[in-house]
């Protein structure tokens, strides 16, 4: 398996006999049901995406996605971002640099500040 960090976060793990002792095997089968049902929905709408949508609209979709519900500056290489959308970082390049010239974005080493929420949104394909 292979894992691609998109945002800071932090990660605690506990052994799954914590939350089973405290709420029951069948809630523990629930939560785990639901959280794959849930991935699952998301890799579908994902993968249409990619389908249907040019670069630019996916790359200021993940920004938006990945910008939401914090103020805080989104890290993230060029790199990452194509590996992210499934295309080459020369496109990602010039996505972000358009994103830049419309005031949605700024960028600086590694970092993107939304500038402009309501440009990118209208930019972004909204997947």
């Amino acid at each position: 398996m292979r894992l691609l960090t998109l945002v800071d976060s932090e990660w605690i793990e506990i052994p799954a006999t914590v939350p089973q002792a405290i709420m029951g095997t069948a809630w523990v089968e629930r939560m785990f049901a639901r959280h794959a049902l849930d991935r699952m929905l998301a890799l579908q709408t994902f993968s249409a995406c990619n389908a249907a949508h040019p670069v630019p609209q996916r790359v200021a979709n993940l920004i938006r996605r990945l910008s939401r519900g914090s103020d805080a500056d989104v890290r993230i290489t060029q790199a990452a971002l194509a590996q992210a959308v499934g295309v080459q970082r020369t496109s990602v390049n010039a996505s972000i640099k358009d994103l830049e010239r419309t005031g949605a974005i700024a960028i600086w080493r590694s970092r993107i500040r939304v500038k402009c929420p309501a440009t990118l949104e209208r930019v972004a394909c909204g997947c």
